[in-house]
């Protein structure tokens, strides 16, 4: 794979990352039969914009009016997640089945 031109190096790595991808191969496998170094693949893998999965995308979510109890989570970083309607079991168990450290704090509308 000789050639100067940075683009057309670029656009070679972009075909070579898309097929790997659509090969079934792992990367290495890949690599070694198109004699491509395995290293190089991962550098051009940073620095290309490969596909969508990659741009940040905005999922609008729709509240839901339920009865439940409030829940605010608090992350050791200041974050704050403050649900408004929630089902108490399936958050605990959620909790207990991630091991997260999480700080959370229940606030039950009606005991």
């Amino acid at each position: 794979m000789e050639t100067n031109n940075t683009s057309d190096r670029a656009g070679i790595m972009h075909a070579h990352i898309e097929a790997c991808r659509t090969s079934g191969q792992t990367v290495v496998s890949y690599c070694k039969e198109h004699r491509l170094a395995a290293s190089k693949y991962y550098y051009w893998q940073k620095r290309l914009p490969i596909n969508a999965a990659t741009t940040p995308t905005f999922t609008q979510v729709t509240p839901i009016a339920t009865h439940g109890s409030a829940a605010t989570i608090c992350y050791p970083n200041g974050v704050r997640l403050e649900l408004g309607s929630i089902n108490v079991a399936v958050l605990k168990s959620c909790y207990v089945a991630s091991k997260l450290r999480l700080s959370l704090l229940l606030l039950q509308r009606h005991c």
